[in-house]
């Protein structure tokens, strides 16, 4: 029983910082309820004991660098099905696996599949699309996830990234390999890859089609009508792809093989060092960590804002900003009224940080306020690239990232080169106005030094 209950409590402690302490109390119960019952029967497996060493570690760098509690739930999650997959007959493992793949992908991860995944995803769908126009002779440039062609500009975002189709996708391909009772090998690996890459290349098929309509031939209520029908054909047509490569290759190879274990006494001791050692990682290293960041405080991060000819007035920040603030020091913002030089209104909202984690994805925090977003679009003022929402009261929202030097209009780029990049400072500039006819303002905004 001692060992048993050993084994879980050092697993647990592995992901102290989880917001899921609740079910990690449930789970050590449990397990001393059955080490009681004696219903507990350990059996070593190389395999899972990988699978185990792989999602700590994904624990240890979220926890040092991402800070993401659904990231370490997750880990969690996978590390406890290997963890009992000690205890478990080998084949109802397997086949419970793809249940676990389908239960992840409800937790609410789709926002960091579109950081982290859908990036990448639409910076290589950008390049690709461009290398197609050069194909055809239309000229074109690249930046980043925006493409330029004559005096229009596209933005690959998250619609066009694909990653709804992947998410859906991978919903059904797991669905499917549970139904068919898939025996997980390489053949079924290789599968999986090409049901992926043909969700890829059909949504890179569908952004070609709509770019080219819209941008090129410039009939935007054509692009307007076929650009979900587009998505639907593809994410269609991968489906059926998927069903037939299982039907004949994967219909009779549901057999489980027998699993060759060597048990050996000292084998739970080598999980149990495993277990200690990370345990002792995540308990001790991050507070050590923590003690090694140089003391910041709100002066040292806020700048001021002066703007020639315009009238511009500090608002205090509501009660639960400045709570906010005063809870992280090396985070600070101000919020501005005021008028330009033609005596229209704007307001403006200016936040800065040393670390990634304190700006966030404007256009959510303005739904979570209430706000809907009715369109949005890519401009381009002074050679750099903005992000401008319509609301739909019709008010106008700009904003944009300063990172070190570089003008940043993308949330999931930001993100990525402040992981990438951490050393420098970070702003986030919010202008919001009735409309955006005269881009004076704007431009004055672009031409300070923060």
């Amino acid at each position: 029983m001692f060992i048993h209950v050993l084994i879980f409590l050092l697993f647990l402690t592995c992901f102290k910082d989880t917001i899921f302490w609740l079910f990690q109390v449930l789970i050590l119960i449990a397990v001393i309820l059955f080490s009681l019952k004696k219903m507990l029967s350990f059996s070593f497996s190389w395999v899972k004991l990988s699978g185990l060493l792989i999602f700590f570690v994904i624990n240890l760098i979220n926890t040092y660098t991402l800070h993401s509690n659904i990231i370490s739930g997750i880990c969690l999650l996978f590390g406890l099905y290997f963890l009992i997959g000690f205890y478990l007959r080998s084949e109802y493992w397997k086949r419970g696996f793809y249940l676990l793949l389908i239960f992840s992908l409800t937790l609410p991860v789709l926002e960091y599949i579109h950081i982290f995944l859908g990036f990448p995803i639409r910076l290589m769908t950008a390049k690709v699309i461009s290398s197609m126009f050069s194909l055809i002779g239309v000229e074109n440039i690249t930046e980043s996830t925006v493409i330029l062609i004559e005096n229009s500009s596209t933005s690959i975002d998250y619609p066009c990234s694909g990653i709804k189709s992947i998410y859906a996708g991978s919903i059904f391909m797991f669905a499917l390999y549970f139904i068919k009772n898939a025996r997980i090998s390489l053949r079924m690996l290789f599968l999986s890859a090409v049901f992926l890459f043909s969700l890829i290349f059909f949504n890179i098929w569908r952004v070609f089609s709509l770019v080219l309509i819209d941008n090129v031939l410039n009939i935007a209520w054509l692009a307007d009508k076929i650009h979900i029908l587009l998505g639907v054909i593809g994410f269609v047509v991968s489906c059926l792809l998927l069903w037939y490569l299982t039907e004949q290759y994967l219909s009779c190879k549901n057999q489980e093989k027998p699993d060759i274990t060597y048990q050996k006494s000292w084998h739970s001791y080598i999980l149990i060092s495993i277990l200690a050692v990370f345990s002792s990682l995540n308990l001790f290293l991050p507070g050590f960590a923590e003690s090694a960041l140089p003391a910041k405080n709100n002066s040292e991060v806020m700048f001021n804002i002066e703007l020639p000819g315009v009238e511009l007035t500090e608002i205090p920040m509501s009660e639960k900003e400045a709570e906010f603030a005063e809870k992280h020091p090396d985070f600070a913002s101000k919020k501005y009224v005021g008028r330009t030089s033609g005596g229209k209104a704007f307001t403006l909202l200016t936040s800065t940080s040393n670390s990634w984690r304190f700006l966030h994805n404007p256009e959510i925090c303005l739904k979570g306020q209430g706000y809907k977003i009715k369109s949005s679009k890519i401009l381009r003022i002074q050679d750099k690239t903005l992000k401008e929402l319509t609301l739909s009261n019709g008010k106008k929202v700009i904003y944009w990232f300063y990172y070190g030097e570089k003008t940043i209009a993308d949330y999931p780029e930001y993100v990525w080169h402040s992981i990438l990049h951490p050393d420098k400072k970070r702003v986030l500039i919010l202008l919001g106005v009735d409309n955006l006819k005269d881009t004076t303002l704007l431009k004055k905004l672009l031409s300070l030094k923060y």
